[in-house]
């Protein structure tokens, strides 16, 4: 799953929906992880760097229209400066981040470390942030480059653009024939 920080509204909106969290909640705990984003764009913004596993560009969240989005999303994010999104290929090795997913931020407290949890989220600092340092490490040093990650990202978002199986409202043909079998 592509973590709070780089999702993108209807992502996000989505995950809510398919964690069956309730309904009259939902709105709430969307607006909570947007609000977060704050820490990457805002004046003076955390560093940011992510690696992402190559199934979360190959899991369709929603539809392949949503995930188009999400994923020009993601491409849109790595612009500015201070953020750096790599994908960590399929044939890599077993590393920490197939444990749980995690992100560290370098601010101008120290480094912090947000752990998805699912629903929301936990950031850590100090003491508890170094201990993520080494797991950090073997992450990066199995994930593409920054730039063939996000020409892997972009590929991807047009493959599914082109798709010869997406119907006209975005659903596949699984999808639709559920719903056309369930009425």
């Amino acid at each position: 799953m592509v973590p709070g920080l780089g999702q993108s509204r209807a992502y996000a909106e989505r995950v809510m929906e398919g964690s069956h969290v309730p309904q009259k909640e939902r709105l709430t705990h969307v607006r909570a992880r947007l609000g977060r984003r704050d820490v990457i764009t805002r004046k003076n913004p955390a560093t940011y760097r992510v690696f992402l596993g190559e199934a979360v560009l190959r899991q369709v969240v929603g539809n392949r229209a949503l995930m188009v989005d999400q994923l020009r999303y993601l491409l849109d994010l790595a612009k500015q400066p201070n953020v750096e999104i790599r994908v960590v290929p399929f044939d890599s090795d077993f590393h920490p981040g197939l444990q749980g997913s995690f992100v560290r931020l370098n601010t101008k407290d120290g480094p912090m470390v947000h752990v998805e949890i699912p629903g929301t989220g936990l950031f850590l600092s100090g003491q508890d942030a170094k201990d993520y340092d080494e797991k950090f490490d073997a992450v990066a040093a199995l994930a593409l480059g920054l730039e063939p990650s996000l020409r892997l990202i972009t590929k991807r978002a047009e493959e599914m653009e082109r798709s010869t199986w997406q119907n006209d409202n975005g659903r596949s043909p699984h999808e639709a024939a559920t719903r056309t079998v369930s009425r």
